[in-house]
């Protein structure tokens, strides 16, 4: 509420599936709406893809990311107007037949929601999508411009650290101290305490005397290291 945000949540009794949790949601999404997945880092600009699919008159847009190991996520095939044409979940190697991948960012049309089943698990990349393409209806891929990183594990999780301190993620509050040692309010660094940037340390954090912080560390609010 401080922000001027009304938030609904919507409380799976069962696991339905991304696509399946979103149908829950049909009620009020009659206009044109965003998905989102919860574990994703990204400063994309929306308003880019939502021109795109409205350009393209799509049912379905989604927002993918070149990446230089596509192994962990679903590829997507798009043709040059960017018209979805396969998908292939965690290929091989062998199987790669494109280097974009799916971020889990989708523009869609109230309508999209109709070719979800009513009361069985649904997935967007395993299920919805693919059936969409098979029936010949519109559905795109708009390659985006900005970070994007599934933050789903622990080395991924400090990686956007990283990235967030190096400024390769739009934050105006770090892009001005990208690479250096970052204290916010109330942080306290003892003269003797050895700190290599890029390193971040919390509110009323204390570092000590002896204590040597390295690149790539965060230190959380309120915490002490001897």
């Amino acid at each position: 509420e401080a922000f001027g945000v009304d938030l609904r949540y919507y409380v799976e009794k069962t696991p339905m599936g991304t696509a399946g949790g979103v149908k829950q949601a049909a009620g009020f999404l009659d206009e044109t709406f965003a998905v989102l997945s919860g574990d994703g880092v990204t400063d994309l600009d929306l308003t880019a893809a939502l021109a795109f699919h409205r350009r393209r008159r799509a049912l379905a847009t989604l927002v993918l990311k070149h990446a230089d190991n596509p192994l962990d996520y679903g590829v997507v095939c798009a043709d040059a107007d960017g018209r979805v044409r396969s998908f292939h979940e965690k290929p091989d190697w062998c199987d790669v037949l494109s280097d974009t991948v799916n971020t889990g960012i989708y523009i869609l049309e109230p309508e999209a929601l109709d070719h979800i089943p009513e009361g069985r698990p649904c997935d967007f990349g395993h299920d919805l999508f693919p059936a969409l393409v098979k029936q010949g209806l519109p559905v795109y891929g708009h390659v985006m411009r900005g970070y994007w990183c599934d933050i789903g594990d622990v080395r991924a999780y400090l990686a956007a650290h990283a990235d967030a301190m190096e400024g390769r993620i739009h934050l105006e509050d770090l892009e001005r101290v990208a690479g250096r040692v970052i204290q916010l309010p109330g942080a306290a660094v003892d003269r003797a305490a050895v700190l290599e940037g890029p390193c971040l340390i919390g509110p009323n954090a204390r570092v000590l005397a002896g204590a040597r912080i390295g690149p790539g560390c965060v230190i959380g609010e309120s915490c002490v290291i001897g």
